[in-house]
């Protein structure tokens, strides 16, 4: 087994592990956790969208990670950054994603947000068009906020090339 098979594995498991916490009990107050994850999830897809590197940075804990396919895990905000201003470098980037399902532990410190995303970016010299989904794992913070810890992505299929 491949060490990105690995992480998807671990990752689903976190994730399905969530929601059976989410959806086993509900009170109020997990309620609004989940609005503030949902809301929080928006907000860095619009940073990201904007190509805004601090905003989009913000959004991830000191230790996040970052698992793009096909590169190994992204480690920390040093490198976390590093991946998001080459991204906003091409010329051709354009990003937005929507959380589908926003899932908060019963302890009230752990979420997930999975959801799809519009991908447009330049890779051999062509602009490419994806779409694909996201598992994102979130921490909440000493202060309340929450801060991605785990953030990882994969297409659906193939890229379309845009015509130019």
């Amino acid at each position: 087994m491949s060490r990105m098979q690995r992480a998807v594995l671990v990752l689903s498991s976190v994730a399905l592990a969530l929601s059976f916490a989410a959806y086993a009990q509900k009170p109020a107050a997990q309620g609004a956790e989940e609005a503030a994850v949902r809301a929080a999830d928006e907000q860095w897809s619009q940073a990201a969208g904007a190509r805004d590197l601090e905003k989009t940075i913000g959004f991830y804990a000191d230790n996040g990670i970052l698992q793009p396919p096909g590169s190994p895990a992204l480690a920390g905000k040093a490198a976390v950054r590093a991946f998001w201003a080459a991204a906003f470098q091409d010329p051709a980037y354009q990003l937005s994603w929507k959380p589908v399902e926003v899932g908060v532990a019963r302890s009230g410190d752990l979420a997930y947000t999975r959801g799809s995303y519009d991908f447009t970016y330049t890779a051999g010299g062509k602009a490419l068009r994806e779409h694909g989904k996201d598992l994102v794992v979130w921490k909440k913070q000493a202060d309340g906020a929450w801060k991605v810890v785990v953030d990882m992505f994969s297409a659906d299929g193939p890229v379309t090339p845009i015509q130019p």
